[in-house]
């Protein structure tokens, strides 16, 4: 038995609201989830295609231009569900990752719901220093007739491929502790930031020349360089050089402007632009945001 197009695990990158296209973010794994404790416990089944691996174009709602299916969105953003699918297969590395991001100005009180995707057999999750709980996942349960994480059986508390925490929201910081065998692996942690102050643009190409398409990853930033996950300003691009811009997406389903505008609004702290170089020769290519900030980045086309 083979499933040909089942549920990924998707969502919308950056949205921490109570609604989304697969529910929640604290429930946009779950039927992945279901399906891969059957896949991985039954040996008749020799696996599942999964729809999507990334965001597309078309099938959708109005005025939503696409479908948010996949862990990855329109622009390569990784969502968190990315960090699911990375904890239960990829077994060389370490995989600790929290959600939600902890920026809920006046909502201090309210309690928020701590997702952590790992691959440990047990995380510990502090606030502002203070302990909140340890928790571990088992799976498939005891009886099974193939455990494909036959190690972790030590502190579970739930049957599910996440982890989950009920904490009431003050600014701050979130830290996790990830173990092994009792010991300290991995940490991750997520903080509360201050507005948008900057931009960092980074190349994601390691070798360029004339012919290359050349993607440049652009991030908000507060006054202390911390990423700012819910910054989303209007952002123009110039470029200069042989090079032309082709043009920028952040992942927004719902930003239904042009592609090759040069103008496009950042969603939650990332922006994607792509340039094409056509000779030989320096590159600038210069972001600006409608508050003032800007950042250059600069490359040589051999």
């Amino acid at each position: 038995m083979i499933g040909t197009e089942n549920p990924s695990a998707g969502g919308i990158r950056g949205d921490y609201s109570q609604e989304g296209w697969f529910g929640n973010y604290a429930t946009a794994t779950l039927h992945h989830e279901a399906l891969w404790r059957y896949t991985a416990s039954h040996d008749f089944v020799s696996g599942d295609y999964l729809w999507t691996g990334i965001d597309y174009l078309g099938e959708t709602r109005w005025p939503r231009r696409g479908a948010p299916c996949g862990p990855l969105d329109t622009a390569g953003f990784r969502k968190d569900t990315f960090y699911y699918f990375r904890s239960i297969w990829n077994t060389k590395e370490i995989t600790l990752h929290l959600a939600p991001q902890w920026n809920f100005e006046g909502q201090e009180g309210v309690y928020k719901q701590v997702i952590c995707y790992t691959n440990c057999e047990e995380v510990k999750l502090y606030i502002n220093g203070r302990y909140v709980g340890s928790r571990g996942y088992q799976c498939p349960r005891y009886g099974a007739v193939r455990a494909w994480n036959e190690g972790f059986h030590k502190c579970s508390t739930t049957n599910d491929l996440h982890l989950s925490w009920d904490v009431a929201y003050e600014p701050g910081v979130l830290r996790a502790e990830g173990f092994r065998n009792g010991e300290l692996v991995a940490v991750d942690e997520v903080c509360t930031t201050g507005k948008m102050a900057g931009l960092s643009a980074d190349v994601v190409n390691t070798e360029i020349s004339e012919g290359s398409l050349v993607q440049i990853e652009l991030s908000a930033r507060d006054g202390e360089g911390r990423f700012v996950p819910d910054a989303c300003p209007m952002i123009s691009c110039q470029v200069e050089g042989p090079a032309r811009l082709v043009g920028m997406d952040a992942g927004d389903l719902l930003d239904l402007s042009l592609y090759s505008s040069p103008g496009r609004r950042m969603f939650n702290g990332l922006l994607l632009a792509a340039v094409m170089v056509e000779g030989k020769g320096e590159v600038r290519v210069t972001f600006a945001s409608e508050d003032g900030a800007a950042e250059t980045v600069t490359f040589r086309a051999e």
